[in-house]
């Protein structure tokens, strides 16, 4: 079975008059995708009712007009697109090298005639992210010819996971029987995870800002100890663009003229315990 994904369906006027060719057949299907937050934070029933029935009415009026099969999917919150492609289907296989996406959230920039940028990537990277050809509407329904666009900066599909963890490979911890070891890098980077996996059970005293206050008493403990860490130990799993912004604007690359023996980089070399612990990582999950 193959399948045709098309992301909006309140936009629906061109493909009543397109779609039906692409889809019909025995072995072929449309699928609708939206999502309804307001299902999952609606508390009053009545509402709650007039909602579900407001989309329903609406799927039900486009696969009435489009007369081909069509199954449509509207997630309340984060539910598994495979989990429903997969267990949704009846048993039956789908063959995803003949399937394919249409969306308009494609990445497409403001220029030539286009006036707007797509306001987001998400339907391309759904795409990429389950494994099927992607196609805007123009390109799907109308013919037109791939068009322009951008992807995220960051390719979670690009980091690899063979490169040694420092860089020069060459460098020592310890190096030297007395040393400073200072931790540079955006909140969330994984200083924390790096001093805890690597250092810490080689006898580093561990100074950290965040917990004791200020830099003043990170320089006394320092001093006491003449083996200093400095790593945070705040939880940055979750910060704004606010915090990382300002960071980036503060940010000087320490040089060696500033008294340092020894600059080394920390590569991100991701380690997976699950196949589907890879597999979701490598997956795109923000659209920066």
């Amino acid at each position: 079975m193959a399948l045709e994904l098309l992301a909006d369906y309140t936009s629906y006027t061109v493909i009543v008059r397109q779609l039906g060719p692409n889809v019909t057949g025995v072995n072929n299907k449309g699928l609708l995708f939206g999502n309804t937050a307001l299902l999952k934070h609606s508390d009053i029933l009545e509402l709650l009712e007039n909602i579900v029935a407001g989309v329903q009415r609406k799927i039900s009026s486009i696969i009435e007009r489009l007369g081909v099969p069509i199954q449509a999917f509207v997630s309340t919150g984060k539910e598994s697109t495979e989990t429903c492609l997969r267990h949704a289907n009846g048993g039956v296989d789908i063959d995803m090298d003949e399937s394919l996406y249409v969306g308009d959230a494609a990445g497409r920039p403001a220029e030539g005639s286009r006036k707007k940028k797509d306001f987001s990537f998400s339907d391309r990277l759904f795409a990429l992210n389950i494994g099927i050809q992607f196609f805007t509407p123009e390109e799907h329904f109308l013919g037109c010819q791939t068009q322009k666009f951008n992807m995220p900066e960051f390719d979670p599909r690009a980091c690899d996971d063979s490169l040694p963890l420092f860089d020069p490979p060459s460098t020592r911890v310890p190096k030297h029987k007395l040393e400073v070891i200072i931790l540079v890098g955006y909140p969330g980077s994984g200083k924390s995870f790096l001093s805890l996996t690597h250092f810490a059970g080689l006898g580093y005293v561990q100074a950290n800002r965040d917990t004791v206050g200020n830099w003043q008493k990170c320089v006394a403990i320092m001093e006491k100890s003449l083996q200093f860490r400095e790593f945070s130990g705040t939880d940055h799993s979750k910060v704004s663009d606010m915090i990382y912004n300002m960071y980036k604007s503060k940010y000087a690359e320490p040089s060696l003229s500033e008294g340092f023996d020894d600059i080394v980089k920390v590569n991100f070399v991701p380690k997976f315990r699950t196949s589907d612990e890879e597999k979701l990582y490598r997956m795109f999950l923000l659209e920066k």
